[in-house]
């Protein structure tokens, strides 16, 4: 046998693929059940994209914004100046709106795209059953796009209430929530008054030269489990000194025996 390497030419494969016969039309053409899927996939979904534009719009209409949308930033050098602490909301509440702004204009585009797939779904289905079929399904469809629809407006209608209390009490981002905790906290269980760190800016108002750092957190947590492995191995020497006279009069015994 002859060592070399075997290749096919442009020839060699517009000749074996030429003396096919048939389409492979069935590969891209979907299944009824493939359609069926989709049609309702795409119904759910568009129930849920009109829920949520309709939802984003009260909280614009209404100047509220909701938790999702809260900036996670905080005033972190003058949180004692409630000038700047107002000014800040303002800011953070502009960014806020106008996000939800955004988010309605992409999702009404968006919701025509699938209205239009949906329609063009349909009429694929329509011409594969028979009307029959159809109006059983569709039935079935309907009816489950009502028991979605009355989950998400619970979801969203609890969602609304909880964001509404922030707001009556006025505690809209989360920094405004800590801002109300007490300064001072016992830690230990020993009766000791330490510093809470989310607070620490307040103790000190507009003094930001001291702010207890993530290695400063570490290192008090790397002393608590030094503290726990101490007590550990107390209660271990303790169990093996107790044990200790027993085990002597054990040897004993057996060395007199022996």
């Amino acid at each position: 046998m002859e060592h070399g390497v075997f290749q096919y030419t442009a020839e060699d494969e517009e000749r074996i693929l030429g003396g096919l016969d048939g389409e492979a039309i069935f590969l891209k053409t979907p299944s009824i059940s493939e359609l069926k899927r989709k049609y309702e996939s795409d119904i759910k979904r568009m129930i849920n994209l009109q829920l949520h534009m309709i939802t984003l719009g009260q909280y614009h209409k209404e100047g509220k914004i909701p938790r999702g949308l809260r900036s996670n930033i905080r005033p972190n050098l003058f949180q004692g100046n409630t000038i700047y602490c107002a000014r800040f909301v303002m800011l953070s509440n502009k960014y806020a709106m106008d996000t939800i702004l955004l988010n309605i204009e992409y999702l009404q585009e968006e919701s025509k795209k699938l209205q239009q797939n949906t329609e063009g779904v349909e009429q694929k289905i329509k011409a594969l059953i028979t009307i029959e079929e159809w109006n059983i399904f569709k039935e079935k469809i309907e009816k489950e796009s009502v028991k979605l629809r009355n989950e998400l407006e619970e979801i969203k209608r609890k969602k609304w209430n909880r964001d509404l209390e922030d707001y009556e009490a006025g505690h809209i981002y989360s920094w405004q929530r800590e801002s109300n905790k007490p300064m001072w906290k016992k830690k230990g269980g020993h009766g000791k008054n330490q510093y809470n760190d989310r607070n620490v800016g307040h103790v000190f108002n507009d003094d930001f030269s001291y702010r207890p750092g993530k290695n400063d957190r570490r290192t008090n947590k790397r002393k608590r489990r030094g503290g726990k492995r101490h007590h550990r191995e107390q209660k271990k020497n303790r169990k093996k000194n107790r044990l200790q006279p027993q085990r002597q009069a054990a040897n004993k015994k057996r060395d007199q025996t022996s």
